[in-house]
């Protein structure tokens, strides 16, 4: 008898929070202002340390939503050139550093918000920054706008 109960106990704690989880994910849409807000963060505040992950996250979600309103924070993102401050503990990624990471989130999403008029800040990307990847990005982006 004791076993029994012990077994569900163990059970109960491993399962309930993949519940909670599951059940959190697929209950919650992101908020769009919550979002906006991450991004006005690394536009406005640039002494703050950010999350780079979660910036990038929220930059894809407002360009998969669809919301307009994000196109300015993008383009601002795309024209920043002070170097991200991180927060701690945060993995750096391999190919950029996290404000070029941030630029080529941002560029998709303003090729899914199908913006032309800020091709000019795409092309000042394409036409300077010494990563290869975001170059290719730029360019595949000002190819995607175009044909739009």
């Amino acid at each position: 008898m004791m076993m029994r109960i012990a077994g569900v106990l163990i059970i109960s704690l491993v399962l309930c929070p993949c519940f909670g989880s599951v059940a959190g994910t697929l209950n919650s849409q992101p908020n769009s202002e919550e979002l906006l807000d991450s991004l006005e963060i690394v536009v406005y505040d640039q002494e703050k340390s950010v999350d780079w992950l979660k910036v990038v996250d929220a930059i894809v979600k407002l360009g998969e939503m669809g919301i307009p309103e994000a196109k300015p924070l993008l383009v601002d993102i795309l024209r920043r050139e002070a170097p991200l401050k991180l927060v701690e503990g945060v993995p750096l990624p391999g190919i950029m550093p996290p404000l070029e990471m941030l630029k080529a989130a941002a560029i998709d999403s303003l090729v899914k918000l199908g913006d032309k008029e800020n091709l000019p800040e795409i092309e000042k990307i394409a036409q300077t920054t010494k990563f290869q990847a975001l170059r290719e990005k730029a360019r595949g982006a000002l190819l995607a706008l175009q044909q739009q």
